[in-house]
């Protein structure tokens, strides 16, 4: 099977954004135009609506309907490409930095859902690293260290839920969360519309440009947006060929879910040190039964073409961990862009005043959109 597929489609799929907005149909004067309507988009438009700004959004698809659709929704503040490696890069104060930002934006996400009762299944949870099958119980003691340095709450534990790990070595996380994602961005869709902002689906924009004192975005179909500023808020920025795309690569990733019956796992997020490594979360269902969310296998982007063996490793994987899981209800694969760093590439556009980005999910692009959102409108 390869991801063109019809059954690769994702577990949060059947949730439309906002599926009653219209593509723009005439020129218009805003405050601030965003391009892309996934987590990092809606997040900051949202804060901008917030602030008094009169915002359009535009995607060149259906609202919500790119990457953040195709995400399985882990909010940790762990870097998961570790905690030790961002260290030997960039240091322990970056490293702090790092923690401290994807930590609010978990509290950012919390207080806009409380805020806005918005109906997503957010819950803050426990998060678990453990060793890969066969794999060092020293990688957990580097790990302990690492995080301990720069102030994050963990504590070693000593066994995880799944079958042959229940002596195993583990990290256990404190004040990671998860939510429905699609569920999440309705309702900061809602909130932008409430304040005056326009989303507007199927526009392809076509030029990104500064002017004398704003910007002016031009769409395929002839109609301009004209305002102060703009941010490009696509997986990959599409307003700039060179500045970025040579800092980040593209990354393939895949995701399945299972019928689980509930209490079978208890509720939490959970990853190992395989590389790449696999990710494990819980999704409310109906009645007593919920859905187990497993991803991984992935690689680099053009370098495999063989997504039904990745599907079929990550399954068997799945079953070999947790045996009493159900059916397969979906398969998934969405690209994650890893940056140099494994930080996001926020803020101001290299070379622009006036043009803001945000990319680079390096794996979490759910907190990194919501820190876009803190980060950009002030």
């Amino acid at each position: 099977m390869n991801v063109s597929d019809e059954r690769t489609v994702s577990l949060w799929a059947a949730t439309e954004v906002a599926p009653d907005a219209v593509p723009l149909g005439q020129s218009e004067q805003v405050d601030v135009v965003v391009v892309g309507s996934g987590i990092a988009g809606l997040s900051v438009a949202y804060e901008l609506a917030v602030a008094g700004q009169k915002v359009a959004v535009v995607d060149r698809g259906r609202i919500g309907s790119g990457m953040t659709a195709r995400t399985t929704a882990h909010l940790s503040s762990v870097c998961d490409d570790y905690f030790s490696e961002l260290i030997k890069l960039r240091g322990e104060d970056l490293a702090r930095i790092f923690y401290q930002s994807q930590s609010a934006a978990i509290d950012r996400i919390q207080s806009i859902q409380e805020t806005e009762s918005i109906a997503c299944d957010f819950r803050r949870l426990y998060g678990f690293l453990f060793p890969a099958s066969g794999g060092r119980e020293s990688d957990i003691e580097r790990e302990l260290d690492a995080a301990l340095k720069i102030g994050v709450d963990v504590e070693k534990i000593r066994g995880v839920p799944f079958a042959g790990f229940s002596d195993t070595q583990a990290l256990r996380y404190a004040n990671q969360a998860t939510f429905h994602p699609l569920k999440y961005l309705c309702g900061l869709a809602a909130g932008i519309r409430a304040r005056g902002g326009a989303l507007y689906p199927d526009t392809i924009v076509e030029n990104v440009e500064e002017t004398d004192g704003g910007v002016r975005v031009s769409t395929v179909s002839g109609f301009t947006l004209s305002a102060k500023s703009a941010v490009v808020a696509t997986n990959s920025p599409i307003n700039d060929r060179v500045a970025l795309h040579t800092k980040q690569a593209p990354y393939r990733t895949y995701a399945m879910s299972f019928e689980i019956a509930r209490d079978t796992l208890p509720d939490a997020l959970y990853w190992d040190t395989e590389d790449p490594y696999h990710y494990v979360r819980l999704q409310p269902g109906e009645g007593r039964i919920d859905f187990l969310i497993v991803g991984g296998e992935d690689h680099k982007t053009g370098q495999a073409d063989d997504a039904g063996d990745r599907f079929a490793a990550l399954a068997a994987w799945t079953r070999r961990l947790v045996p009493d899981i159900g059916v397969e209800t979906n398969r998934w694969s969405g690209q994650v862009m890893e940056t140099v760093d494994y930080a996001g590439f926020i803020g101001r556009n290299p070379g622009n005043q006036r043009v803001f980005v945000a990319t680079g999910d390096s794996g979490q692009g759910i907190t990194h959109g919501v820190v876009a959102g803190l980060l950009i409108p002030t």
